[in-house]
C-alpha cells in the first residue's frame, strides 16, 4: 500500500550571500544560474585600504619589539649597577614595569594584526557551500554594504533536494514502524500524479501534530543528480507503506490519501 500528499520541494541548505564589510566590488565572479563548489571565488571587494591597514599594524608590531629589546637591555644593565649599588630598586623596578608594558603592547599589536587579517580576508567572498547561484543583485563598480538588505546573491543547494509533505495522523504508527524496519522508499511525481520525477527516501517525522489540522509533517530525501526537482515545486510525494517495497508505483493510486 501507498500513501500520497502533496509536497513541496526545498533546497537542503539556501544562503544569502553577503559582504561582512563595506567597500567597492571590484569584480564579480559568477554567472547568473551558475553551479559553484565550495571555496570558489564569487566576488572581490577592493582589498587596498584594509591591506594598508594590516601593513600598518604590522609596522606598529615591529617598532614596538625594538623598543621591547632596548628595554630589556636597559633592564639588564639596571639589574647588574644595583648589584654594586649603583642603582635602587625603584630603578630597577621602573624599568622591569617598562619592559612589562612593551610587552602587553605586543600583545595587542599582534591582536591588531590578526582583526587585519580577518578584515582583508573578507574582502574575498567566497561560496560557504556547492550549489546553484541565483540572480545577481550588485554589479561590480558599486559599492556593498555589511549592512545591506538585499545579498548579492542567493546560493542554493539542490543535490540532494528536501521534500516536505503532510499526511494524517493515523499514518503515525504506520510510518514509524516503516522506519524501524530500515530505509523508507518515497517517490516525487509531478503534480497530475501521472509521471515519477525521482526516488528518495524518508527522513524523518516533524516532533509533533499539527491539533488544527490533525495532519503530521514529513520530510523526504531525493539525490536529485539529473535535477528534475526544483525548490518551490509542488510534487505528489507517494510513500510505500512497506520499507522493503519492491515495486515502483505508477498511475493512481486506489489506497492513497491525499490533502
Amino acid at each position: 500500500m501507498f500513501l500520497d500528499a502533496l509536497g513541496t520541494v526545498q533546497a537542503s541548505n539556501t544562503i544569502a550571500v553577503r559582504s561582512q564589510i563595506d567597500g567597492p566590488l571590484q569584480s564579480v565572479n559568477f554567472t547568473e544560474g551558475q553551479e559553484v563548489h565550495q571555496g570558489d571565488t564569487l566576488a572581490v571587494i577592493d582589498p587596498r585600504p584594509l591591506r594598508a591597514a594590516l601593513d600598518q599594524a604590522v609596522a606598529k608590531k615591529g617598532e614596538d619589539q625594538a623598543q621591547l629589546v632596548s628595554a630589556q637591555k636597559d633592564l639588564e644593565r639596571s639589574k647588574q649597577l644595583a648589584t654594586r649599588g649603583y642603582a635602587t630598586p625603584q630603578t630597577v623596578d621602573q624599568q622591569q614595569a617598562k619592559v612589562d608594558q612593551l610587552k602587553a603592547l605586543i600583545d595587542a599589536d599582534q591582536a591588531a594584526i590578526e582583526s587585519a587579517q580577518t578584515q582583508l580576508s573578507y574582502t574575498t567572498i567566497t561560496a560557504p557551500i556547492d550549489g546553484r547561484v541565483g540572480f545577481r543583485q550588485l554589479d561590480a563598480g558599486n559599492v556593498i554594504h555589511a549592512g545591506d538588505q538585499t545579498p548579492l546573491t542567493v546560493l542554493t543547494q539542490i543535490r540532494p533536494v528536501i521534500a516536505v509533505f503532510t499526511l494524517p495522523q493515523e499514518n503515525l504508527s504506520g510510518v514509524r514502524e516503516a522506519m524501524l524496519d530500515g530505509d523508507v522508499p518515497v517517490f516525487a511525481f509531478d503534480q497530475d500524479n501521472t509521471r515519477q520525477l525521482a526516488q528518495g527516501q524518508l527522513m524523518l517525522i516533524d516532533n509533533q501534530i499539527d491539533q488544527t489540522t490533525s495532519t503530521m509533517r514529513l520530510k523526504a530525501r531525493f539525490p536529485n543528480d539529473d535535477d528534475r526537482l526544483w525548490p518551490g515545486e509542488f510534487v505528489r510525494v507517494r510513500y510505500s507503506a512497506t520499507a522493503t517495497a519492491a515495486a515502483t508505483p505508477t498511475g493512481p493510486c486506489a489506497l492513497c490519501w491525499s490533502p
